[in-house]
């Protein structure tokens, strides 16, 4: 089981998102964890339809990639999730898993049962699974809207209660073409900066 997992929401594989977070995921492997890449690129993860299966039945009822990845983050004690800009914000692919991981873990972390939507919401707040795991976000940018994108997915862990790593700056790097972001030499060494604060945060709490 991998200790640090990182989810991809580009279309494209092997383009800049991916080689710049499997840069972060290098940085903290050289600290003696182990790390996995997961590119939801070809994979098929369907939006949520607010079924509320997760909250009577703490699990997701929609049958596709999500369910080999969900068990990973659960097992895992860092999650990363990087993704590229698309019209000033995350893919859609990246959002839905986010949106569907949110869902099942908050109502998953209580161990109470519910009997319906009115006896969910009325004992709220609710622990979430990922509860004071590490969390992390990286964006690629074209030109604008990695702020934006960052915002988006940093709620991810913000509102699962996780511990949220940043660097000197924002943690985003600039390119379009394959392999362009990596002139972003400013951006490159932020992105590696990451990776050195999120690996000193697990080793002081999990070794």
């Amino acid at each position: 089981m991998s200790e640090v997992v990182a989810v991809v929401g580009s279309s494209r594989r092997e383009g800049n998102t991916e080689i710049l977070t499997a840069a972060v995921l290098e940085k903290i492997a050289e600290r003696g964890f182990r790390t996995e890449l997961i590119p939801l690129a070809g994979k098929r993860i369907d939006v949520c339809s607010a079924c509320d299966s997760c909250r009577l039945k703490k699990g997701c009822r929609i049958d596709d990639d999500f369910q080999t990845i969900y068990p990973k983050l659960i097992g895992a004690k860092g999650i990363i999730l990087a993704s590229p800009v698309y019209s000033f914000g995350p893919t859609p692919q990246i959002l839905a898993f986010a949106t569907r991981a949110s869902r099942i873990a908050h109502a998953a972390g209580d161990a109470r049962e519910f009997r319906d939507t009115s006896d969910y919401t009325q004992t709220y707040p609710h622990p979430s699974a990922l509860t004071r795991k590490v969390g992390a976000a990286l964006t690629v940018a074209r030109r604008a809207g990695g702020s934006a994108t960052l915002a988006l997915l940093n709620s991810f862990f913000l509102r699962n209660q996780m511990f949220l790593i940043g660097s000197t700056y924002i943690n985003v790097a600039f390119g379009y073409e394959k392999g362009e972001a990596l002139g972003d030499q400013e951006g490159v060494a932020n992105l590696k900066l990451l990776g050195e604060n999120f690996a000193w945060l697990m080793e002081r709490l999990y070794k």
